[in-house]
């Protein structure tokens, strides 16, 4: 095909070509940025929803092993209290008088 426009014409014609292949890219890479934008906020969303499940699990945690450690040591104590006490029981009372 003959192209029989002016140069003129020719050009401004070719520009706006090029220009709208450029509106096409712009537009592309817009949408491109918007759609990666709303997926690292739903990331952001989905890992501080995790993040604060871990910490209350954590917390739990911590919780549950206080409360273990303690009783551990309650028990611990309530034993040699009764060692002490049987040693006391079995330790001749005359033999701390003639001691002192």
């Amino acid at each position: 095909m003959i192209n029989l426009l002016p140069p003129e014409e020719k050009k401004e014609i070719l520009i706006k070509k090029k220009l709208k292949l450029v509106l096409i890219f712009e537009l592309g890479l817009l949408l491109f940025l918007i759609s990666a934008l709303f997926i690292a906020f739903s990331i952001a969303i989905y890992l501080n929803g995790e993040i604060n499940s871990e910490k209350i699990a954590v917390f739990q945690k911590e919780e549950d092993i206080d409360l273990t450690t303690i009783a551990d040591f309650q028990k611990e104590i309530e034993a040699l209290n009764n060692k002490i006490k049987n040693f006391w029981r079995k330790f001749p009372k005359n033999c701390l008088a003639a001691a002192i």
